[in-house]
């Protein structure tokens, strides 16, 4: 897969809760930041599947529009989502990253933090 397929798999497999399929773009020694948390590596970044499915029941993240540039890129994107006392959530924000050997090696995710404020914690 190129770089756009790969972003585009990112969000295909997200809505489709294709979490396995969603982890394997990641390279074994991937860095994402999403803002809450730095997740090292592929184990870790699966465990924050485990977050999202149980702080946010409903998750789903629309890719909006794509910039593509070499192995980089970044995606404009929208988050509607549920969280577990079933109040809606909605957040526009971007993702950045970076591909290697046709997997994500770093990937970079920035919203609007007031809106997460709704999330129950764990």
């Amino acid at each position: 897969m190129n770089v756009k397929e790969i972003v585009e798999a990112y969000f295909a497999f997200i809505n489709s809760g294709e979490w396995d399929k969603w982890a394997g773009l990641f390279d074994n020694d991937a860095v994402v930041d999403d803002m809450a948390n730095i997740s090292k590596g592929k184990d870790a970044i699966k465990k924050s599947v485990d977050t999202i499915q149980q702080a946010l029941p409903e998750f789903k993240n629309y890719l909006r529009e794509l910039v593509v540039e070499e192995n980089k890129a970044i995606a404009i994107c929208e988050i509607k989502a549920t969280t577990r006392n079933n109040t809606p959530l909605v957040s526009k924000g971007a993702n950045y990253y970076e591909i290697k050997n046709g997997k994500i090696n770093y990937m970079a995710s920035f919203h609007d933090s007031a809106h997460f404020k709704l999330v129950p914690r764990l």
